[in-house]
């Protein structure tokens, strides 16, 4: 996925019926204020801990939210949940982690032990 494109593209896109996806609801579009959207804006700036939500078709066994490492390329998992609605309550900041200023909040969804596929989102989050 393009580096803007989950600031400026439309959400909705053509998808077949069958198709299993996942979307990340939360944050988006707006400015959050310690987990609540105060301003509607073109991207997602979050201040404070702010609960990421998915929304998931129903063969979506569980959802892995990730944020890549300060050093290095494969994300690293935040939180796995298991049980709808899947969410993560992102309250925290590690020291080796990528997760203030701008942040890729990237999901990965399965449907099977072996089959996943990702989404991400791009946000500027600030740690008061």
């Amino acid at each position: 996925m393009h580096l803007f494109s989950s600031l400026y593209a439309p959400s909705s896109f053509q998808r077949e019926e069958n198709d299993s996806y996942v979307e990340i609801t939360k944050p988006r579009n707006g400015i959050y204020f310690f987990d609540i959207k105060i301003m509607p804006v073109f991207g997602q700036i979050v201040i404070g801990a702010v609960t990421v939500e998915v929304e998931a078709t129903d063969d979506i066994t569980h959802v892995e939210f990730m944020v890549p490492p300060k050093v290095g390329c494969r994300p690293i998992v935040l939180h796995n949940d298991s049980s709808r609605p899947f969410s993560y309550y992102w309250n925290a900041s590690h020291e080796g982690l990528k997760d203030r200023g701008f942040v890729n909040m990237m999901v990965r969804w399965y449907t099977g032990p072996h089959n996943f596929t990702d989404d991400d989102i791009f946000l500027l989050r600030i740690i008061p």
